[in-house]
């Protein structure tokens, strides 16, 4: 089961590494653009180091029968405020133009580039 979570873990990973930044270039105004992938590229690389010297501190100070355990568990906080972050993200103009919902599109660019 540890090892089934581990891959479905890496799977969704890997997507979001490979759908993000599609989506910040498909979104953002091209002057823009370079700038927030890098500042996602940034966030992914503080994270990766963050969460490594936070499960050594626990690897380090809890006890090693449920040290794993409390690695697992710290992930759960993120994971949370990722999904409620993700509520809110609009959806892709490209996406919505794809199944003919070319005002839903509109309404998207609008609120992000304005009326322009």
């Amino acid at each position: 089961m540890f090892n089934l979570f581990r891959i479905a873990g890496g799977i969704g990973i890997g997507f979001s590494s490979d759908l993000a930044p599609m989506y910040i270039a498909e979104i953002a105004l091209a002057d823009r653009r370079g700038r927030l992938v890098l500042i996602y590229q940034l966030a992914i690389t503080l994270g990766v180091m963050l969460g490594s010297i936070f499960a050594l501190l626990m690897a380090s100070y809890l006890p090693a029968e449920t040290s794993w355990r409390w690695m697992f568990g710290s992930e759960v906080f993120p994971i949370v405020l990722f999904v409620i972050f993700l509520t809110m993200v609009p959806k892709s103009p490209r996406w919505l133009s794809e199944k003919g919902r070319y005002q839903d599109a509109l309404a998207v660019l609008t609120k992000i580039n304005g009326s322009q």
